[in-house]
């Protein structure tokens, strides 16, 4: 089973034209192999549970990112954090119960890093690429499949 999860990550990340191939596997392979991670909601974050029906809290909440996946153009690189020491509320109880037992899954764009992480460096620069790269696309532009840098040879190099 796992093999075909890895086996659909990889054409996700070849088929990939919002992000980098290279850049973004790289990363999630890093984070990854550097779980647990430990994170913050931003703002628009929150906007966006606030439109699913999830109310956090706290803003200030620290979550313990503790899987990964990569979801193509559609999200990105996707986080499921911890969310038992957090206060959720929801509109109906039954389901405020059952929320408190439930992961949350976020894009990695929504989220934010500690300064002190070894990855906080490479997150960000994915996040601010990311953002942008989204921006051009909803504009109603088209997007190039994004070519990774490559060290090149030959005059000018």
């Amino acid at each position: 089973m796992n093999e075909n999860i890895d086996e659909l990550t990889e054409r996700m990340f070849a088929t990939a034209t919002i992000d980098d191939p290279v850049f973004a596997r790289q990363l999630f392979l890093d984070m990854e192999s550097s779980l647990p991670i430990n994170v913050r909601i931003n703002e628009i974050g929150f906007q966006a549970l606030k439109e699913q029906g999830v109310y956090l809290a706290d803003t200030n909440t620290v979550y313990e990112m503790d899987k990964v996946f990569y979801a193509g153009d559609m999200a990105g690189i996707l986080c499921s954090m911890s969310a038992k020491d957090a206060e959720v509320s929801n509109s109906d109880q039954d389901d405020q119960d059952d929320q408190k037992s439930k992961p949350l899954v976020m894009s990695l764009t929504h989220l934010r890093i500690e300064t002190s992480h070894p990855l906080a460096a490479k997150i960000r620069e994915y996040q601010k690429i990311r953002s942008m790269r989204l921006a051009i696309a909803n504009s109603g532009r088209t997007l190039k499949p994004v070519k990774s840098k490559k060290n090149k040879k030959g005059f000018g190099a």
